[in-house]
Formats: structure tokens, C-alpha cells, sequence
């Protein structure tokens, strides 16, 4: 048996939980956090150093891009030039906007597509109608929709996003939409900082497929990492 022990948050485990029911891993990796607490991109590399020297030759850290962080070594980057952290896509617009519909605070109609009622039929988007849902979310918090950067998402779909929102500093980001929609305190619960992003996640772990489609090519290149 191989594990790969990952130093990252319990928000990474759950995109590769929801990933790997699509995608089919060969492994299932040990999540660990830093023993400081916090994720910062100095702590990872230090107990990645720290279990390579002890002889642990499957540990790998990840980490947020935060506008800096490149890939070396046995450190892996989270949307490296792609998007700013691990907020920017748990708090994707599509997800954002789905999880409000799942708890009844807006509908489809509310983010310019009229052809979809209930929550479960956010299955049958068409890439057309996930991209009026991105950008009536976009507008409502404020972004203009201009510098267009297109991502492709698991199921294939192109959907374009500013680049400005791609690239909002990730806790930023967070508490400019928890402004915009004050909805969101219902899935956040008051449960500490990461509620909203525990909430989302269960939105993600149904509808995987509209995740980028780098989210899961960083946990491939784990897994051919081990052939």
C-alpha cells in the first residue's frame, strides 16, 4: 500500500474526495496540517522538509498560489497563475450561487436563467447557462465583467471569469461576498471561519464536475507520481 502524506487543510481533502469519485485515484492520501495551526506556505515547507529527512519519501505539501508561490521540489501550488487561493475556488461563483438556491434564499430566475427550478437540476446546466449564472453573481458583488480569463471546467465547459476575480486576495474575496450576500449567514452558520467554506463544500461533493479542471490534474500528477 502507498499513502501520500499531504500537508494541507481539511479543504483540500474534501476536493479530492469529491474529485476522486470522478476521477477514479489510485491512492488515498493522508491529510495533515501544520503544527502550528495555521497553512501559511512556510510552516507546509517546513514539515514537508521535516518528513522527507525522516525518511518519508511520498510527502508532498500544497499550497495556495497567493499571487507568489511557485511548484518546486515537493511543494505543489494550488492554481498557480491561475487563481490566488483555496477561497477563490470553493467560493466560485457557480457554487456560491448553487448553494444559495440549495437553501432556498434565491432561484435560477435570480441569476438570469429561467429554465431550471430545482436545485438538483443544476446537473443539466448547459455551459451557456453556467456562464449567466457567473456573471448575474459577478455583477450583484460588484466585478466587471472585462479581462476575461476562460477556464475549463471537469465536465469540459469554458466559462470566463475576470481576472480580477480569480485573483482577489482569498479571504478578501470571502468577505466581499458574505457583504454582498447576506444569504450566506445561513450556510455559515456562525460556525468560525470556515463555515461558509464547509457549506459550499457539500454543494461541491455533489456537482464535482463543475470544479477547474486544475484542481484535479494537481491531484493526478500525484497520483502518476507513483508510477
Amino acid at each position: 500500500d502507498w499513502s501520500s502524506d499531504v500537508c494541507s487543510s481539511d479543504h483540500f481533502e474534501k476536493l479530492f474526495d469529491a474529485l476522486c469519485r470522478r476521477r477514479g485515484y489510485s491512492y488515498q492520501p493522508i491529510f495533515m496540517e501544520p503544527h502550528s495551526g495555521s497553512s501559511n506556505c512556510t510552516d507546509v515547507i517546513k514539515i514537508v522538509d521535516r518528513l522527507r529527512l525522516a525518511g518519508s519519501d511520498s510527502v508532498w505539501g500544497i499550497v495556495d498560489y497567493d499571487g507568489v508561490n511557485m511548484t518546486r521540489d515537493n511543494l505543489l501550488v494550488l492554481g498557480e497563475n491561475k487563481r490566488y487561493a483555496i477561497e477563490n475556488y470553493i467560493l466560485d461563483p457557480l457554487y456560491v450561487t448553487f448553494a444559495l438556491i440549495r437553501e432556498r434564499k434565491f432561484s435560477f430566475g435570480d441569476f438570469g436563467v429561467t429554465s431550471r427550478v430545482t436545485y438538483p437540476e443544476a446537473s443539466c446546466l448547459t455551459e451557456s447557462e453556467c456562464q449567466t449564472l457567473v456573471d448575474n453573481f459577478l455583477v450583484r458583488v460588484g466585478f466587471a465583467l472585462e479581462d476575461l480569463v476562460p477556464v475549463v471546467l471537469e465536465n469540459e465547459y469554458i466559462i470566463n471569469y475576470p481576472k480580477l476575480c480569480l485573483m482577489y486576495q482569498g479571504h478578501e474575496y470571502e468577505k466581499l461576498i458574505k457583504d454582498k450576500f447576506k444569504e450566506l449567514n445561513v450556510i455559515s452558520k456562525g460556525n468560525g471561519d470556515s463555515a461558509l467554506k464547509l457549506g459550499v463544500s457539500e454543494v461541491i461533493a455533489e456537482f464535482p464536475q463543475f470544479l477547474p479542471k486544475e484542481v484535479g490534474d494537481l491531484f493526478s500528477f500525484l497520483d502518476e507520481g507513483r508510477e
